[in-house]
């Protein structure tokens, strides 16, 4: 029994550490607060519209046709179609993609696919917002909202999604061109519905501003989501967006700082005790027994980690490892390319600060353990960190696995 605790122990910390990992994780909000600016025209009605995915196939007439790949723009991730395989020219030197003809710095990946392009034709506006994508926003988000994508006849992008429920904002004001709405019961918008994985579906939400002339304009103001690597719940969304032109201006959360605080901690205590018990199973196999020196040292050490690490990336959305890994990222980007800049970089980032870690810890070890000879002592330090850097990348990977359903 006694050879089984530590497998079951380390099984244990494994999975509540899956569970507190953030790492650019999704969060929704309590509430969302929508401001719209230099409105310009006067405004008779306000709605807001809770809507839900559409297939063009509903409403309009398509034709299958063929293109033939598509290129990253500048590594910014957008995808830009390529309809004619004369413009795709192919380059003996590179590995993987081709170029775009004319343009070496555009790489192309993919190959012949075939898509749909359809005929718009009218349609009832009341029960369909049909939204046209600029060249310039061709990825999966425009304005800080995300769109399904589909293809015209004239092979320009659109989205199109169906209206579920109106609601008037009765009493509505303007002020300094400016309106102003808070949703704050966001469950009276969700529905039940077994098609998607999430008990509660929370909608994207449009607000439509009716003139006096009876026309209107819609302006996309998306969901409650958030993307970020801070910990804890979001009790509020803030987004601006422009009037006139439809784009997402400023976007801001507000964390619940007690729930946050909470599973800061429960994260530095689960990697605090990972850290002491790999470490200590280390000295066991090299047979250093000096286990109280080697304990305190660690915590030592992890509290400093965390200092320049977690602490910050939580409260202030910075730390001394992001600020390596933007330094680091460009040139990283350029040897290996856009898809695995990032990962490399965050792990680039994080095993810099993990060499500075092993110096201080030989350090002082030199200090506390005189019985050990000064190399016994720095490869043990370095092991050690070593064990519990590799498995920090397991838990990633696992991680990352378990999001999308591997594991």
């Amino acid at each position: 029994m006694k050879h089984k605790i530590i497998p079951i122990v380390l099984a244990v910390l494994l999975f509540c550490n899956s569970l507190v990992y953030a790492n650019y994780a999704v969060f929704y909000s309590d509430r969302l607060d929508i401001s719209i600016i230099n409105i310009n025209d006067k405004i008779s009605r306000i709605e807001l519209l809770s809507v839900d995915d559409c297939v063009p196939s509903e409403i309009f007439d398509y034709e299958i046709v063929k293109k033939y790949g598509y290129y990253y723009e500048k590594y910014n991730g957008i995808e830009i179609p390529i309809w004619d395989e004369n413009d795709i020219v192919k380059d003996e030197k590179k590995l993987f993609g081709r170029y775009f003809k004319g343009n070496k710095d555009r790489t192309v990946y993919g190959s012949e696919e075939e898509v749909r392009l359809y005929k718009i034709s009218k349609y009832d506006k009341s029960k369909f917002i049909l939204t046209k994508l600029e060249k310039e926003n061709l990825g999966y988000a425009m304005n800080g909202i995300n769109y399904s994508k589909y293809y015209a006849s004239d092979k320009s992008l659109f989205s199109l999604v169906k209206i579920k429920t109106t609601n008037e904002i009765k009493n509505f004001k303007i002020s300094n061109r400016t309106f102003e709405l808070s949703i704050k019961d966001l469950k009276l918008y969700g529905r039940k519905d077994n098609d998607y994985k999430s008990k509660e579906y929370i909608p994207n939400f449009y607000l439509r501003f009716y003139k006096e002339n009876g026309d209107f304009k819609d302006i996309a103001i998306g969901d409650n989501s958030y993307q970020t690597t801070d910990y804890g719940a979001i009790s509020t969304l803030s987004k601006a967006f422009d009037y006139q032109t439809g784009t997402q201006t400023t976007i801001q959360e507000n964390s619940k700082f007690l729930g946050q605080t909470i599973t800061l901690v429960m994260e530095i205590g689960i990697a605090m005790l990972l850290t002491i018990i790999i470490e200590l199973l280390v000295a066991k196999k090299m047979r250093i027994s000096q286990y109280n020196t080697i304990i305190k040292v660690n915590i030592f050490t992890q509290i400093l980690f965390h200092l320049v690490f977690l602490i910050p990336q939580t409260y202030l959305g910075i730390s001394l490892v992001t600020y390596i890994e933007m330094v680091l990222y460009n040139p990283v980007r350029n040897i290996i390319g856009f898809m695995w800049a990032a990962i490399v970089t965050m792990f680039l980032s994080v095993a810099i600060i993990e060499l500075i870690i092993v110096i201080i810890e030989f350090l002082l070890y030199k200090k506390s353990i005189k019985e050990e000879p000064k190399k016994r002592l720095i490869k043990y330090a370095f092991l050690s960190n070593l064990a519990s850097f590799v498995l920090s990348i397991v838990i990633f990977i696992l991680g990352l696995l378990s999001n999308y359903g591997i594991v």
